[in-house]
């Protein structure tokens, strides 16, 4: 997937709160961004910083963004971004997770509960706590798979996406157990 970086100015962002606080932006750009729901952009603030955010709505010349509180500041100006990761687009069923869980979900201290590694496929159960379910991620088409110490107890640090030339870059860093990076082509996410 081709990847353009677009610039544009922050002129404004305000901190909202609904379930989770949010920031409201206005931009200035040369067309609309056109980011949906859940996508992972990054960002290169005024101070070169980089940053990843996650985009709560789009509309016109205004976003809602879910990001640190540091950045708050280092944001309004001249700045880049680009898509990451888009989990509406490239994971079958993310749209069914995301009515719970709001964004597909970091994976923030939660507990893979079930590890199947098959021929070309993986099957991963991550009990999500703060909404009481397991959610089932499946990982096919495998083109790398650098996945260690599957263990007793596997707790995630955090579970992000991008992608690669070979497909989907799955990262998973633990704080105990399973950790690595698979590539793979095709991802289906399932309560279960």
């Amino acid at each position: 997937m081709t990847v353009e970086k677009q610039d544009i100015k922050i002129i404004s962002c305000n901190l909202r709160q609904d379930h989770f606080p949010y920031y409201l932006i206005e931009y200035q750009a040369k067309n609309h961004l056109s980011y949906q729901k859940g996508d992972n952009i990054w960002i290169i603030d005024t101070e070169n910083m980089q940053s990843i955010v996650t985009v709560r709505s789009v509309k016109d010349y205004t976003a809602e963004i879910y990001m640190s509180k540091q950045y708050e500041n280092t944001i309004i100006g001249n700045i880049k971004v680009w898509l990451l990761f888009s989990p509406i687009t490239s994971i079958e069923g993310a749209s069914e997770i995301m009515k719970v869980t709001e964004v597909f979900p970091p994976c923030h201290y939660e507990k893979i509960v079930s590890f199947i590694e098959r021929e070309n496929e993986i099957s991963l159960q991550i009990f999500l706590e703060m909404d009481n379910r397991t959610m089932e991620l499946c990982l096919s088409n495998i083109e790398e798979n650098r996945l260690v110490d599957y263990e007793d107890e596997n707790i995630i640090l955090q579970l992000d996406f991008s992608y690669c030339d070979n497909g989907i870059k799955i990262d998973i860093d633990s704080i105990t157990g399973l950790s690595g990076t698979v590539v793979c082509k095709k991802i289906t996410a399932q309560w279960i």
